[in-house]
């Protein structure tokens, strides 16, 4: 439509330029960054991007996932937030009568997101704000190390599908779009071994898993660019196989250019605990998160 106030983003050279334009803004950033960067790089193609048309000078960035509208990602500087809610009360992008979720919104939009859905949506919104946790290479110098009868690789196909099924969100995502996303190095899985001895891992020489090996815990990127999906089967718990897993992740994305985060739910204790005992890993704020016609959960 001629007076749709945001345009898309056509090409990954733009979409890189403004994963770049952004970085000045961590922490409140990081997710856009990252979606960015996953997109720019061909890793992802979950997502559409736009910019607010009229205003070039501008770092406001509007995503929205393909296909049936289930995620509205914004970014814009805290001093642009009003200028953002004028495009948003504007395009056609939104449609405010089918339930969807506004995702890992610096907390600065608060007020300007809650007004807006005020005046859009009569019924169920669920604003929610989880804690942010950053990770900094140079606060983690420790060498890893894997034990014995466990090794380290990417997930091969089984272990993708693994991990898709125990997803609490497989049901808005097919299972080949996690299979198409998983042939770049956008995950870590753990998988018992032969090996006899403890010995030290490289995270960007990891090797894939076969297609047809179990893994027993696993970690990968969201399409969000979010640190994600961890899991250990039950099995295997109470190993530190998470905790390992996280560790190789996190310094996996740091050299992929990427930035690696996390958001934790006000209720997961047990995230937030193993979060703050990891190297290199701090709470730096919150993010917003909020639910339209529909719970979070």
């Amino acid at each position: 439509m001629e007076d749709e106030v945001f345009l898309k983003v056509e090409n990954r050279d733009r979409l890189l330029k403004l994963s770049q334009a952004i970085r000045k803004e961590f922490p409140f950033s990081v997710s856009m960054h990252n979606c960015l960067l996953l997109h720019a790089l061909g890793y992802a193609s979950a997502h559409d991007f736009y910019e607010l048309k009229a205003h070039t000078n501008t770092r406001i960035i509007f995503s929205k996932s393909k296909g049936e509208q289930d995620t509205v990602t914004l970014f814009c500087c805290e001093g642009e937030v009003d200028l953002l809610m004028e495009g948003l009360k504007k395009t056609s992008l939104i449609d405010w009568a089918r339930p969807f979720f506004f995702l890992h919104l610096p907390v600065y939009m608060s007020e300007g997101i809650k007004a807006l859905v005020e005046s859009r949506v009569e019924g169920q919104a669920d604003f929610q704000f989880p804690d942010l946790f950053l990770y900094s290479k140079s606060d983690d110098a420790e060498d890893l190390e894997c034990p014995a009868r466990i090794r380290v690789r990417h997930l091969g196909e089984r272990g993708v599908r693994q991990m898709h099924a125990a997803w609490q969100y497989n049901r808005y995502v097919d299972v080949n779009v996690f299979l198409s996303m998983a042939q770049h190095p956008t995950n870590v899985g753990v998988y018992e071994a032969d090996a006899e001895e403890d010995h030290r891992i490289v995270a960007t020489s990891l090797e894939r898993a076969g297609d047809k090996e179990s893994a027993v815990a696993w970690v990968a990127l969201t399409f969000y660019g979010t640190t994600g999906m961890l899991y250990t089967l039950e099995s295997h718990r109470r190993r530190g196989l998470a905790r390992l897993a996280l560790r190789v992740f996190s310094r996996l994305q740091a050299k992929r250019g990427l930035v690696p985060h996390a958001l934790v739910e006000a209720y997961n204790d047990s995230s937030r605990k193993l979060f703050s005992s990891l190297p290199g890993w701090r709470k730096v704020t919150r993010t917003l998160v909020v639910g339209i016609g529909g719970s979070l959960h």
